[in-house]
């Protein structure tokens, strides 16, 4: 697990965003009754007084939408307030774990999912600090607690996806307390990984969504050129795709590809 930032970020918190939509519904209300009220000291028919009340409808539709806006975050915020208060925690005391009591937060919220969670971390881990299972899923599950906000970026998931396939497991998280930058989000798209802040996975989205990798042929098996070999899965360090070879390599060459759904 790693705690270092890889870019800092500096978007506000659905609080600070309340209370500017807030702060701004209010000045376009006001604006637009204002424009109203003052209609019939103007000319109320001419260019002028239809421009003005065009306006002002205009400003006062705006801040109805924003109002409506306003009270789908706070429903929101209220729903999640209620979740992480499940927990024993809030959100900023989350925000404020250690590294490590990070991981068993993680874990507990992946055990409220019905996971069985087995902690790895420490040196040799590869990048992986849990490993997930349930049914035929086998996850493993990076955990970054960021010393502030911060960005995860592609390097940290291509890792990842190298270790998922070291541990020949079906799919792979990456949990984090900050974002993930857009190379990033675009490199695990089709791929059997899943990238989430803490607030994604308090709100209890379906950590079964994952979906496993689906190997056209077992991953354990006598190698079909040499015969005496066993085929075991390996990870193309260009393209990090995997693939299966023949363990007596380099004597056999033999390499068959791997169909992956998704």
């Amino acid at each position: 697990m790693s705690g270092r930032r890889d870019r800092s970020s500096g978007g506000p918190s659905p609080a600070e965003a309340v209370l500017v939509l807030s702060l701004v519904a209010a000045f376009l209300l006001f604006t637009g009754v204002v424009g109203l009220l003052q209609l019939p000291i103007s000319n109320p028919v001419g260019m002028y007084g239809a421009m003005v009340r065009s306006g002002a409808w205009q400003s006062i539709g705006l801040g109805v939408v924003l109002v409506l806006a306003v009270a789908v975050i706070l429903r929101r915020l209220a729903h999640d307030t209620a979740r992480y208060a499940k927990t024993g925690m809030m959100r900023e005391e989350v925000l404020n774990l250690s590294p490590r009591d990070f991981e068993m937060w993680c874990a507990a919220r992946l055990r409220d999912h019905g996971f069985r969670v087995t902690e790895v971390g420490g040196q040799g881990d590869h990048g992986v600090d849990l490993i997930a299972e349930k049914g035929v899923e086998r996850v493993v599950v990076q955990c970054k607690r960021w010393l502030g906000a911060g960005y995860v970026g592609e390097p940290q998931v291509r890792d990842l996806y190298g270790a998922m396939h070291h541990a020949s497991a079906t799919g792979a998280m990456l949990i984090t307390t900050g974002g993930f930058s857009e190379p990033a989000l675009a490199w695990a798209q089709g791929k059997p990984i899943r990238l989430w802040d803490v607030d994604r996975l308090i709100r209890g989205a379906p950590v079964s969504a994952i979906q496993p990798t689906q190997s056209a042929a077992p991953v354990a098996t006598t190698c079909p050129r040499c015969g005496s070999g066993s085929l075991g899965q390996k990870v193309n360090r260009k393209t990090q795709e995997p693939f299966l070879a023949c363990s007596r390599f380099p004597n056999c060459r033999y390499t068959q590809e791997i169909a992956t759904a998704v």
